[in-house]
């Protein structure tokens, strides 16, 4: 019992570990950018050897890789999430609101707006964003298609083109002087966009 206990401490504490590097880097690429970003200030900010980082990543392309990774699936959950929690075509408008709400966080402008188009190879960052948003869109579309609130639409090429609508909103949102102000503008138009896509 207790060696089994210490097997599972060990993959406890890797995982922990791995948590805290991605929780720091996360911090580090937001601040720096990931061009003026290196190993040693992750390891320095996270407080840990070389050799710790590079038991789990293979270098500094991956562990950004994987921090674009979690922001996806957060920012996918807080869609879903608030989807959910309404009912009706308010559904919609909730969904879009998180994610345009998502794209004010200083996170989520300089890493998966700014940062990963560019420094992630284009196919893997179209990989990511297929895995995560294209699904969630078509889910989401899907439902409410089925619902009876949105048109009859071709999925899932009709997500993929909604989905880019809202991935240019967000890039024109982060790459503002003022960024409130785009949020609103584009919040406009978006709203524009779903009403014609709103069953009669």
């Amino acid at each position: 019992m207790p060696k089994q206990r210490t097997v599972k401490s060990r993959v406890e504490q890797k995982a922990v570990t791995r948590e805290g590097l991605l929780r720091v880097a996360r911090k580090v690429f937001t601040k720096y950018g990931y061009a003026e970003t290196s190993v040693a200030d992750i390891c320095r900010a996270a407080r840990v050897t070389h050799g710790a980082l590079y038991h789990h990543f293979a270098g500094k392309i991956d562990i950004f890789s994987a921090v674009v990774s979690e922001i996806f699936t957060t920012l996918a959950a807080a869609i879903q999430s608030a989807a959910d929690a309404e009912t009706g075509w308010a559904q919609v408008e909730a969904a879009a609101r998180a994610y345009l709400n998502a794209c004010m966080d200083p996170t989520v402008q300089v890493i998966l707006l700014r940062e990963a188009p560019t420094v992630l190879a284009q196919t893997e960052f179209k990989e990511a964003d297929a895995t995560v948003n294209e699904p969630l869109v078509a889910g989401l579309m899907r439902r409410w298609i089925e619902m009876g609130i949105m048109r009859p639409l071709p999925l899932p090429d009709a997500a993929r083109i909604l989905g880019g609508a809202f991935a240019e909103a967000g890039a024109a949102i982060a790459t503002a002087k003022d960024s409130a102000k785009a949020r609103a503008e584009a919040e406009a138009v978006i709203h524009l966009l779903l009403a014609g896509l709103k069953a009669e």
